[in-house]
């Protein structure tokens, strides 16, 4: 794994891309609920008629339906991705219920940490983010809460910062450069670019999850020994 003893991008790659192929349709089945969701209340908002609040009662319960199902389908599709063996996807979504709170907990205190970080100077935030990147994965795999799970994640990430920072640099580029690819198309046309969004997403995110579960077994097993 190399002197930082953090498994080399080429095998979070390769791996990764295992695990995907091995579970593609779980994987892809998990994500693409709040996408298909995104779809409906992007045509939606487009094609109701206007007039006495209709789009925006629409558009504000879709909101929230849509952050719900995003919340319990990103702990979903990470149980998924640490599963030992492959599972109804029902029983992702129905483990998820138990989970939200904490990991919704735990989201906002990293979100929040990063945005104080990012308001001192931008290199606070990221240097936060880094430290804090592990803690969801400690969350749904180690039981542990809220403070605690931060804590946890920047004791793995100490003394290999710059390891897993350079390891996440690499799938924030590969993700923004197909996010990318959506925008362009949907500069183009706002129909034709919803679809091929939503299509990159389904495929992207179950990748990103299963690339930072392993760079997280990689960086958690490397801490122990």
């Amino acid at each position: 794994m190399g002197k930082s003893n953090v498994i080399s991008v080429r095998d979070l790659v390769r791996q990764a891309l295992f695990l995907f192929r091995e579970r593609l349709w779980t994987l892809i089945g998990i994500i693409a609920i709040p996408a298909f969701l995104s779809l409906v209340i992007g045509f939606g908002s487009v094609t109701l008629p206007s007039g006495k609040g209709t789009i925006t009662l629409f558009a504000v319960l879709g909101v929230f339906a849509l952050a719900f199902l995003q919340i319990l389908a990103g702990i979903a599709i990470i149980r998924a991705v640490g599963d030992s063996e492959k599972r109804e996807i029902t029983t992702y979504f129905r483990e998820a219920f138990p989970l939200f709170l904490s990991f919704l907990w735990v989201s906002i205190l990293v979100g929040f940490l990063e945005v104080v970080g990012f308001i001192l100077l931008i290199i606070p935030g990221i240097i936060i983010s880094v430290y804090l990147s592990l803690a969801v994965f400690i969350v749904l795999f180690e039981s542990e809460r809220g403070v605690d799970a931060l804590k946890k994640s920047h004791s793995y990430v100490k003394g290999r910062w710059w390891a897993v920072f350079g390891r996440m640099l690499v799938i924030i580029l590969i993700s923004g450069i197909l996010g990318g690819i959506g925008a362009f198309f949907s500069s183009k046309d706002a129909a034709l670019g919803q679809v091929i969004s939503v299509v990159i997403q389904i495929l992207v995110v179950p990748f990103s999850v299963a690339y930072m579960y392993f760079l997280y077994t990689s960086v958690k097993e490397s801490a122990v020994k």
